[in-house]
């Protein structure tokens, strides 16, 4: 059943057109995030960066640390995944004194590091509002040294276990996101990376993007 899963998962992806990066908060198993590698998978997402310690010390080589931190504490642990060689390493914003602790960090070390701006989908537990705010953090971001922006990340929240349901959030997320990135690139900034995705609409989404919707996300 777990193979099974793992390759539809890669299946579908690379059927949208999309890079696959599966979030590892269900198994917490560098050993299954290692077999959705070699399916297909581009990394791993993590939620907090004290996971992804985890996943870098058993040899997985490419982590997004999905939850926005900041605080000695959290930093120090940064500065650890920096020290990594052949480590690649993606952060989540959505304030621009996260931002400013990473680039202090990111500094000392003489590295740069692709940051990515989370977008509030409807959730409010983390993220910027879609549109201007995510527009005026990336401006802030591209000031800074050591920080590279590389895109927008958004995460589905909230619908019923039903097709239908499912089916809308994934849409009212999707349409969010490309907005945004449109956005951002009408102004100039490139989005490289537009991310969405949460594991009950993975299948709504990948019907949207085989139909051609949605060409931004990636």
């Amino acid at each position: 059943g777990l193979e099974r899963n793992i390759a539809e998962m890669s299946r579908l992806a690379g059927e949208a057109g999309v890079r696959l990066r599966p979030h590892t908060k269900i198994h917490e198993s560098p050993a299954i995030a290692a077999m959705q590698i070699a399916a297909g998978a581009c990394g791993i997402e993590v939620g907090a960066i004290e996971r992804a310690v985890c996943m870098a010390d058993a040899g997985i080589p490419d982590i997004l640390i999905a939850h926005p931190f900041f605080g000695e504490q959290k930093l120090a642990l940064l500065r650890r995944l920096l020290e990594r060689p052949g480590l690649k390493l993606t952060l989540v914003v959505d304030m621009i004194e996260q931002a400013e602790g990473i680039a202090q960090t990111v500094k000392a070390g003489g590295r740069t590091v692709p940051v990515l701006i989370k977008i509030d989908t409807g959730g409010g537990r983390f993220g910027v509002p879609p549109g201007e705010p995510a527009l005026q953090l990336a401006r802030q971001l591209l000031c800074l040294p050591g920080i590279s922006f590389a895109g927008l990340y958004a995460h589905e929240s909230g619908g019923k276990p039903t097709p239908e349901s499912l089916a809308d959030v994934a849409r009212e997320t999707a349409a969010l996101a490309a907005e945004s990135a449109r956005l951002l690139a009408k102004e100039g900034i490139p989005v490289h990376h537009l991310s969405v995705g949460a594991s009950p609409t993975l299948r709504a989404t990948c019907g949207l993007l085989r139909e051609g919707a949605f060409p931004e996300i990636t």
